[in-house]
């Protein structure tokens, strides 16, 4: 399991794990980027599934410091993007998902009538 590593500074930016290959697994933006690492590295129990897996597969996590946290969401996009990290269902590509909308209601609406009043 990954090491907390330390150093880690408390400014905006991105952070990048990836797994023993170098492949970039998952990408990330943080206001203050001691913090939101800082919550990876907790008790597993405490962590998703999701987390879980993402904590299991990783060998190093790595960071980029930003200016602001604008300018954090700007480089998360473009590296998500760019590197497709397994662990980033969203921002992967420009196009819009494809969704299906389910509902009860009938398949057809049933005509009314009125009576009009002159």
């Amino acid at each position: 399991m990954l090491e907390k590593p330390s150093g880690i500074p408390r400014q905006s930016g991105c952070y990048l794990f990836r797994n023993e290959r170098g492949v970039v697994i998952y990408v990330g933006k943080a206001r203050s980027l001691a913090q939101r690492l800082s919550s990876y590295f907790q008790r597993s129990d405490a962590l998703t599934h999701k987390t879980q897996a993402l904590m299991a597969e990783a060998t190093s996590v790595e960071w980029i410091v930003t200016p602001s946290e604008l300018d954090a969401l700007i480089l998360e996009n473009e590296l998500i993007k760019q590197d497709q990290p397994r662990y980033n269902m969203r921002l992967k590509t420009t196009r819009a998902s494809p969704t299906l909308r389910s509902t009860c209601a009938p398949t057809f609406r049933r005509p009314t009538s009125r009576a009009v009043v002159t």
